[in-house]
């Protein structure tokens, strides 16, 4: 009898143990429906001694912490429900406090691999023909898309959200240039110097239209691998030495007397900055070896490794996809998109065309990353 509850057996108990039992509940089923029933504290092996007792054939199972018997579930679903309702929701958690007022929050928006200047061509399946899904007009209407888009997002985000800052992380190859590779003056429309002169002038434009809706603005500018000067590609040259870096100064000069606008332009290839206490490290992303999200990842932690980085966030762009990369329990990488439809140089090198996509994101005193959107540069036609 060691281990058997010696508790007497009552008449009613033994009548529902057989009732049980021949419901096919096991041992241990049956002890819970009877604990759960008259109250007593039976275990399976005292359920197991009577059923023997009584002469009843079964399989007893022995309970453990993790079994669940589904007949006793089933036949208890009801009584499961008022234990939940009169015991767990009167443990009340912590309450919530809702701040007076709209929480301030500050916006990031990541611009990159815009390729002033390209055009870029593709077969049409359905008629065979080639056709044009970027060039210079493509390119301006997209900026207008994403400026609509971004008042749109935040009209809808103010009625929580007290946004009164616009960060600006341009992460490079705003120009595609004329000499990165060999035939890319059969690619483009305008030369290098043009394509510089004219994002000058449409990053002004854009940083304007964001002071109607933002007090406060901040650029800042990283140069990309289409801003070199030189077709070689190991050459290391200093940042100056970019079109892109000229670019960003042009844009620095527009605006230094505006006191709502700030431009900074590093003259590193890897920027760190912050806002609350969240570092963010910005860089083109050319240095990260690989194509693929895992040869990415596993490029980006080795450099985390290396460099012992302190940083929240790794925001990039250069892979003409969107992407969030978790590297470690502190560190989260964004990979931003690019504005060319059906980019030709992505396919021939991932076999995969790219979606014109930028990303947009909020950032509160508490998180690094609170919302995020996945502004598509096209807008789809809807049916009236």
């Amino acid at each position: 009898m060691n281990g058997v509850n010696k508790m007497k057996w009552s008449d009613k108990e033994t009548k529902r143990l057989k009732e049980l039992h021949a419901e096919g509940l096991t041992d241990c089923g049956i002890a819970k429906q009877l604990n759960l029933e008259f109250g007593n504290n039976r275990s399976y092996r005292s359920v197991e001694h009577r059923r023997r007792y009584l002469l009843l054939d079964g399989k007893p199972v022995t309970c453990s912490k993790t079994e669940i018997d589904v007949p006793f579930i089933k036949n208890n679903i009801e009584s499961f429900a008022d234990f939940i309702k009169n015991n767990l929701f009167k443990n009340q958690s912590v309450p919530y406090s809702r701040r007076k007022g709209k929480q301030e929050e500050k916006s990031v928006l990541l611009m990159s691999d815009i390729h002033a200047g390209m055009v870029n061509k593709i077969l049409d399946k359905n008629s065979g023909a080639e056709i044009t899904t970027y060039d210079t007009k493509i390119r301006q209407r997209e900026m207008i898309t994403l400026r609509n888009a971004i008042i749109e997002i935040k009209t809808l985000l103010s009625h929580s959200y007290d946004l009164n800052h616009l960060y600006i992380f341009n992460l490079g190859d705003n120009i595609t240039n004329d000499r990165i590779f060999n035939g890319q003056v059969f690619h483009i429309d305008k030369c290098v110097g043009a394509q510089v002169i004219e994002m000058a002038r449409d990053l002004s434009y854009f940083i304007n239209e964001m002071k109607k809706v933002y007090p406060k603005i901040t650029f800042i500018g990283i140069v990309g691998n289409h801003g070199r000067s030189t077709k070689d590609s190991d050459c290391d040259e200093p940042v100056e030495n970019n079109y892109e870096y000229l670019l960003f100064k042009m844009i620095e000069a527009v605006f230094k007397d505006d006191k709502n606008v700030e431009i900074i332009v590093p003259t590193t290839k890897f920027f760190v900055y912050k806002i609350h206490d969240h570092k963010y490290m910005l860089t083109h992303g050319d240095s990260i070896r690989g194509f693929t999200r895992n040869s990415i990842e596993r490029s980006l932690k080795d450099y985390l490794i290396a460099n012992d980085s302190d940083f929240d966030v790794l925001a990039m762009g250069h892979f003409h996809r969107i992407d969030k990369i978790c590297l470690s329990e502190k560190n989260t990488a964004i990979v931003n998109g690019s504005w060319i439809e059906k980019d030709s140089y992505g396919y021939r090198v991932a076999h995969q065309y790219s979606k014109p996509q930028q990303v947009f994101f909020g950032v509160s005193h508490l998180w690094a990353i609170t919302w995020d959107f996945s502004i598509d540069l096209i807008r789809k036609k809807v049916k009236q």
